[in-house]
């Protein structure tokens, strides 16, 4: 396994609906390669209209793939 990786899907939110993670909108930004020294995985995390008059705990997960190569030798 290499230090390095790649997105291999575009991420994805799993909102837990009896914790309200319906009332969330998950958006990702990320680089195609992933290092320990560079690359990035950013959340935009909004509101829902739905959401807009509660007030409480909203939760969920993300998941994603990434493959890395071999290492070399």
């Amino acid at each position: 396994m290499s230090v390095s990786g790649k997105i291999v899907d575009e991420p994805m939110w799993h909102p837990y609906t009896p914790q309200n993670g319906q009332l969330l909108d998950v958006a990702f930004s990320y680089s195609d390669h992933i290092w320990p020294w560079s690359g990035f995985l950013a959340l935009h995390i909004t509101v829902s209209k739905d959401g807009a008059s509660f007030e409480g705990v909203a939760q969920g997960h993300v998941s994603l793939t990434i493959e890395s190569p071999m290492e070399e030798g």
